[in-house]
């Protein structure tokens, strides 16, 4: 047992795990530590308008490409042997997610200017994040084209500098420009990332040796983007309805940030999963059909995850009030029983949610995560709705438990039946 361990240490060290791994590691790191240090930089009704029109921004973000970057990316790893389809398919990808992403940019400039919103502020501040699906989307598919081509180390330093950046300027933005200083550094991080990327790395200046796509294939290359899109677009969708419920309902600036808060260590620890998933995630890929592969794999990943995850989210509850007050602040003790609620919802999202979802799109299942992700959000707002009235944010976080119980053992029941399928 123990040698076997070691085999799989040295073979996912030496493939970019480690790279991956400590990358995802610093960017929980610096985005929670920027996240804390703003929280008590600004006021908290400040801090509360700025996530209010930072969930606005979401809502559009969910077309971000028309999901042109999960469907790229699946389907360059899909044809990695053979580079000048590889580059084709990428290039073909990420021309139409830029064009798809500067119109996102003109509707949130007519939405912030002639639509009311419930808080104050808001407006404004979405006004001024009107561009960054566009340079967000960028600094995807230079992810993407490093991710397909198994070049880990380049992928790491690319968002680690990114997170790195954020919390640097969005930390000196703050004291000097408030929440204007916040959303500047979500421009400055992105930007300053590619171009370190592109001036300092290994990476060669070569032409690529592209050529045409036949349309079977780029109907394929939408066919995945646009059903990934659907699968993500409704799993963002719970979140963001949670706090516009919370808007909408309550519209109390204060409750908007102390629930926020609850969410922010739940939410940054699941780099550790998601880590996982971002390195395996483009060699069960290209073993699609080896289902005997798949199933071992699988295996070691879920038990795995599920220790690793279970001790996680037991610390997060018991120690709720010390994490909430050294880290945020007692002005934030409100925010623990949600914070507990939430810790036990990620063992859930991290063991069976995002694991299982995710494998799943490997083997094209995309029909079944979109029916499954409709499904998980008619039982999110029905939950919200007999919850939030009786129980405010407390409420919302025993929705978003329900829906990742439910969601998590659906997409593994699912996933398990795909793979052991024949055997």
């Amino acid at each position: 047992m123990i040698k076997k361990l070691k085999e799989y240490i040295k073979v996912a060290l030496g493939t970019g795990f480690l790279y991956i791994m400590l990358s995802n590691v610093l960017n929980s790191f610096f985005g929670f530590i920027s996240k804390s240090i703003l929280a008590r930089i600004i006021s908290k009704t400040d801090y509360g308008v700025y996530s209010y029109a930072n969930n606005i921004l979401s809502y559009f973000l969910l077309f971000t490409g028309l999901g042109m970057v999960s469907g790229t990316l699946q389907i360059c790893c899909e044809h990695n042997k053979n580079e000048t389809k590889m580059y084709s398919i990428y290039r073909y990808g990420f021309s139409r997610g830029i064009l798809i992403n500067i119109f996102l940019g003109v509707c949130i400039i007519f939405y912030s200017r002639f639509v009311e919103m419930p808080i104050q502020d808001a407006q404004y501040y979405l006004l001024l994040m009107a561009l960054l699906p566009l340079i967000n989307i960028i600094l995807e598919f230079t992810g993407i084209y490093f991710r397909s081509n198994y070049r880990n180390k380049e992928y790491a330093i690319t968002y680690t500098i990114n997170a790195a950046l954020i919390c640097f300027i969005s930390t000196l933005g703050a004291l000097k420009l408030g929440v204007s200083g916040i959303i500047l550094a979500s421009y400055m991080g992105p930007v300053l990332s590619v171009l370190f990327i592109y001036f300092f790395t290994t990476e060669k200046r070569k032409k690529w040796n592209v050529s045409s796509l036949e349309k079977q294939l780029k109907r394929e290359i939408w066919k995945v983007s646009l059903v990934s899109m659907g699968v993500n677009a409704i799993s963002q969708l719970m979140y963001l309805i949670d706090i516009s419920m919370i808007g909408e309902y309550i519209k109390d600036e204060k409750v908007i940030a102390s629930y926020q808060i609850a969410t922010m260590i739940p939410t940054a620890l699941l780099t550790f999963p998601l880590a996982v998933m971002t390195y395996i995630y483009p060699y069960f890929v290209s073993h699609i059909n080896d289902l005997e592969w798949t199933r071992k794999k699988y295996k070691i990943i879920f038990w795995g995850m599920g220790l690793v995850n279970f001790c996680i989210s037991l610390i997060l509850i018991v120690a709720a009030p010390q994490i909430i007050g050294i880290v945020f602040g007692n002005q934030y003790q409100d925010a623990v029983p949600v914070f507990r609620i939430l810790s036990f919802s990620y063992f859930w999202q991290g063991t069976f949610r995002i694991i299982a979802g995710n494998l799943l799109v490997t083997q094209k299942k995309l029909k079944f995560n979109l029916i499954a992700s409709i499904l998980t959000a008619v039982v999110n707002i029905i939950a919200d709705y007999l919850l939030i009235s009786r129980f405010q944010s407390i409420g919302v976080a025993l929705a978003t438990l329900i829906v990742m119980i439910f969601s998590g053992i659906l997409s593994t029941i699912y996933y398990m039946y795909v793979i052991n399928k024949g055997k």
